[in-house]
């Protein structure tokens, strides 16, 4: 296995030094050597470089969206149909959005869960290291889920269920080194958090489902006053 992770590591080092962005070298930080990357960047927080590593991210998966587009044809079905050139900034902007306002859920909802079990850590510090965390299992995601395609069912299904849980995993470590938890106590937050992130999510759910129902009716209402 350490073989297989060295290899690994070999390669992210030629993508990395070919690739001119210089926060990619600290996304394969954090993917191969978490703990370290984390000690060195605990007590460098930047919300602005955490927002620009996830944006960044989210730039690498829209493009690999929209070349599946481009390729499969699929974009005809959509609402820019007969439009292609509108996809790139569409899919851009949506995948930007999507994947910062997601960090910032997460942050938010793991902070507070942390908080109420003694953390002392800012928000900032640790949005900004959760920030550069997702990014990097962003990239992890996009580069090994086309690979999976290459593998027998059993690896894939193994590789499958190391990517499901990197981010949990990365999430665990960070919370266990920023505020110096136990592991129970690590583990209580991250199951705090994802009740939270539940009831906010049900909660947006039933509001975006309220606003569409009440402008449904209300067109419908507007189109039975409109004089015929």
């Amino acid at each position: 296995m350490a073989g297989v992770l060295e290899l690994l590591e070999q390669a992210a080092n030629q993508i990395v030094s070919i690739i001119p962005y210089s926060r990619l070298k600290i996304w394969k930080q954090m993917i191969f050597h978490p703990y370290e990357t984390i000690r060195a960047e605990k007590n460098k927080p930047s919300l602005r470089n955490a927002a620009m590593d996830v944006a960044a991210a989210s730039l690498v998966l829209a493009a690999e969206l929209v070349i599946i587009y481009l390729i499969s044809g699929t974009y005809s079905n959509l609402v820019y149909a007969g439009k292609p050139a509108m996809l790139i900034p569409l899919v851009a902007l949506t995948s930007i959005a999507f994947y910062l306002t997601v960090w910032l859920v997460w942050s938010a909802t793991q902070y507070l869960s942390a908080k109420a079990l003694g953390a002392k850590a800012s928000f900032k510090q640790y949005a900004s290291l959760l920030g550069l965390a997702f990014a990097a299992f962003l990239v992890l995601d996009w580069f090994l889920t086309p690979a999976l395609h290459f593998l027998p069912e059993n690896a894939r299904s193994f590789v499958d269920g190391i990517i499901g849980v990197y981010l949990p995993f990365l999430s665990f470590i960070l919370i266990r080194e920023l505020y110096g938890f136990s592991n129970l106590r690590t583990t209580a937050v991250l199951f705090l958090s994802f009740l939270l992130t539940f009831i906010i999510v049900l909660v947006a759910i039933f509001l975006l489902n309220f606003l569409t129902n009440g402008l449904v009716l209300q067109l419908i209402s507007s189109s039975r006053q409109a004089p015929i």
